[in-house]
């Protein structure tokens, strides 16, 4: 199944299947052109539906090929976790709000920066590597930034996890949490997140010592 544009113009990559396997996002670079993200609805196991492609807009601006990168898809298929900046130091990891499958709600496609400290201050270098939870509330991401955490004095990447609070109508405060750190405040060096369980409570990742370490929350 072709999913992607066929033109001679245009380019594919970054190919990301959501968890039941009906969603698929990629990066199109148009020749002349910013890149562009999409998600593709195959429609595969849904009656009544219509294959359809949804344009992540916030990633077709000004954003250099290199600093555009895919994360990952929610079950639904509404959000999606992705990186852009003009540069790779200037990157920052967004969720996007597709509105697939928002039915009659009143829903406007949308964008919520995610590589924020727990006060909202943005990311002071690049964020990507995101990948989210499958409601799309949790997103753990890789950094540079010095400035979402506490104590971040390593001067190496670490993984920090995100509450966005997305779908929670009340009673949710937004908040971040570095992951690459034990329990007695040692950070780890080189820190990179693999993978998220599906509640958003369980986190792999590793570092540059080729060591694998297993977080559970709650966080």
């Amino acid at each position: 199944m072709l999913i992607s544009q066929a033109a001679a113009s245009v380019a594919a990559d970054q190919p990301v299947v959501g968890p039941n396997g009906r969603f698929v996002g990629y990066r199109t670079t148009i020749s002349g052109n910013s890149p562009q993200l999409a998600v593709y609805d195959t429609c595969l196991g849904a009656g009544g539906c219509t294959p359809a492609t949804y344009t992540i807009t916030n990633a077709a601006t000004v954003y250099a090929v290199s600093a555009v990168k895919f994360g990952q898809i929610s079950l639904s298929g509404r959000y999606v976790s992705y990186s852009a900046g003009t540069t790779p130091q200037t990157q920052q990891v967004y969720v996007h709000d597709t509105c697939i499958g928002a039915g009659a709600s009143p829903c406007a496609p949308s964008d919520v920066l995610v590589s924020v400290s727990s006060s909202g201050i943005a990311g002071d270098n690049g964020s990507v590597n995101s990948v989210m939870s499958a409601d799309g509330r949790y997103v753990v991401f890789d950094s540079n930034a010095t400035n979402l955490a506490a104590h971040d004095t390593n001067g190496q990447p670490d993984v920090f996890w995100r509450d966005t609070c997305i779908g929670v109508s009340s009673g949710c405060s937004p908040r971040t949490v570095r992951l690459s750190v034990d329990s007695n405040g040692v950070q780890m060096t080189g820190a990179t997140a693999v993978q998220i369980s599906t509640d958003g409570q369980e986190v792999s990742l590793t570092d540059s010592l080729q060591r694998a370490v297993f977080a559970k929350g709650p966080f």
